[in-house]
């Protein structure tokens, strides 16, 4: 059970669920250019089209998830956060929102790739758009947690209203931390917006 006696742990447990997507999908293309002929590379992208697709929303649920995250910090100023690996780097803004702009635009390349192999057409949810744009702001106004020490320096991105119900919030958060889906971060995120 979650509780913030100690402070407010930087992740709860969300960053044992992810892996790097950018070299997840890199790899898979780079398995597909392998293929010498297009029937067979038409195949491999059927075949795999819904695993990279779950790639991309698990990596917006889990932008959701952070926002989120904050958005109850922000309920205890005083609390310190515990274990913030970035307190104290430096801030590269460009490095900081790298896999975020990976992530919009590989979306851009699914869709036509999801047309030229499949036939099918594919349109990103404007939820997630609206994710995506509200990290990197999350990612920037608080210039990569490198000065977050307490809950109330946390920033969230305009637009963003307070978590009304935190109790049935935090239970979702526990058991994304269970199961490692990230997908109700991203139905529960309309409620805040």
């Amino acid at each position: 059970m979650i509780n913030f006696d100690e402070g407010i742990e930087f992740d709860p447990g969300f960053t044992i669920h992810l892996s790097l997507i950018s070299r997840d999908i890199e790899s898979f293309y780079y398995n597909l250019s392998a293929y010498p002929k297009f029937p067979q590379k038409k195949q491999q992208f059927k075949a795999y089209s819904s695993k990279l697709l779950r790639l991309v929303e698990r990596n917006i649920g889990f932008y959701a998830a952070c926002v989120l995250w904050a958005d109850i910090a922000k309920n205890y100023p005083d609390k310190l956060i515990l274990n913030n690996i970035c307190f104290g780097g430096e801030y590269d803004e460009a490095e900081n929102v790298q896999e975020v702009e990976f992530v919009r635009n590989y979306i851009e390349q699914f869709k036509k790739d999801l047309k030229y192999y499949v036939g099918q057409d594919f349109e990103i949810p404007e939820l997630y758009r609206v994710i995506l744009d509200d990290y990197e702001a999350f990612l920037k106004i608080n210039e990569g947690f490198i000065a977050i020490s307490k809950a109330g320096d946390l920033k969230l991105p305009d637009g963003v209203k307070s978590v009304e119900n935190e109790a049935e919030l935090l239970g979702k958060i526990e058991t994304v931390i269970e199961s490692g889906n990230f997908k109700p971060m991203i139905e529960y995120y309309s409620k805040v917006k």
